[in-house]
């Protein structure tokens, strides 16, 4: 007789890897989508602002709209997302005890995405600075409160990260001691810049909003965001010095070497790019979208857009670790720390 209960386990054991790798997949695409309207909607505050002097400028109503729909669209999506993630780790943990910190972190995205999207989708029809003035300063308010509410649960997440680590420092011996200190020293500095960064930007909305003082808000939260990128390629940089000097105590190859600070150099190089586009090439971009006529700024923008991809395309040819570097120009090829 034909026995289907193997063949019933085995679809059931394929059909749970695939449900979770889809929805994450499908959960950092959104993810990746919020970050680059975040990044839309500081560039356009900062052009409008930059725009205000111009006499003939073009309305964008019709973005602010796109972008403001958006802003809690993408939250529900990914709580949605989160959810059904969840509930498939929370089934799948009842015969595997494996999951205990991505659970944790779902927790904490669920919070972060039902806080935004209430925020958010409150601004866009009731607080809005389209109903009145009072009705936006209100919107404005519950922004600040909720940055706050950010800034309590990275407290939080941080005290817990940390007896994580002491916990793996503890078991861990030799060079992956080492290592676990290196890396938990950059995540010490990073969580320390964004905590500043934050608090920065709170200041700046409570005094703005409950204050009343007038304050250019979209040329200092810009301002802020691109002193704390820098911040963070440079406490990167440090991270790369430190482990390539471990790997130097611990006799590693030459070659290995090499590769690594290529790739990190890469990696740097990288973000240094993104930084550029997004603090840069954006705001310009909709400052001439806003000021000059179309074609102008069509080749403006693609102009941008190529100066961009060149520079990825040539940090991979430069930095690639799998890129031949000749000996006889080997020191000098290797990036300076």
């Amino acid at each position: 007789m034909f026995d289907d209960t193997n063949m019933s386990k085995n679809e059931s054991g394929t059909a749970k890897p695939i449900i979770k790798s889809t929805l994450m997949f499908f959960n950092s695409k959104l993810t990746d989508l919020n970050d680059k309207r975040l990044q839309l909607n500081r560039g356009k505050g900062l052009a409008k602002y930059l725009a205000k002097s111009q006499k003939n400028t073009r309305d964008l109503a019709s973005l602010d709209t796109a972008l403001g729909v958006m802003s809690f669209s993408l939250y529900m999506l990914r709580f949605s997302a989160n959810v059904g993630l969840l509930a498939h780790l929370i089934l799948v943990e009842s015969q595997e005890k494996t999951y205990h910190k991505i659970r944790r972190d779902l927790y904490y995205s669920l919070l972060n995405d039902s806080l935004w999207c209430v925020v958010n989708l409150t601004q866009f029809f009731w607080l809005s600075y389209r109903n009145s003035i009072s009705a936006g300063l209100q919107g404005m308010q519950l922004e600040t409160l909720a940055q706050l509410i950010d800034i309590l649960v990275m407290i939080i997440r941080y005290q817990q990260d940390k007896k994580e680590y002491d916990l793996k420092y503890n078991q861990a011996m030799g060079m992956e001691r080492s290592r676990l200190a290196i890396e938990w020293q950059n995540k010490e500095l990073n969580g320390l810049r964004s905590l500043l960064t934050s608090l920065s930007v709170v200041i700046a909305f409570g005094l703005f909003s409950f204050s009343g003082v007038a304050v250019p808000l979209s040329p200092v939260i810009s301002s802020i965001i691109l002193i704390s990128s820098l911040l963070r390629v440079l406490i990167d940089i440090e991270k790369d010095r430190q482990l390539i000097h471990q790997l130097k105590l611990n006799e590693t190859s030459r070659e290995q070497i090499k590769n690594e600070q290529l790739a990190m150099t890469n990696a740097r190089m990288k973000d240094l790019n993104k930084i550029i586009l997004n603090s840069v090439f954006l705001p310009i971009g909709f400052f001439l979208l806003i000021t000059t006529p179309i074609p102008l700024t069509i080749i403006a923008c693609v102009s941008m857009l190529l100066v961009h991809w060149l520079l990825t395309n040539l940090i991979n040819m430069r930095y690639s670790p799998n890129v031949f570097v000749s000996p006889t120009i080997q020191t000098a090829e290797l990036p300076l720390r």
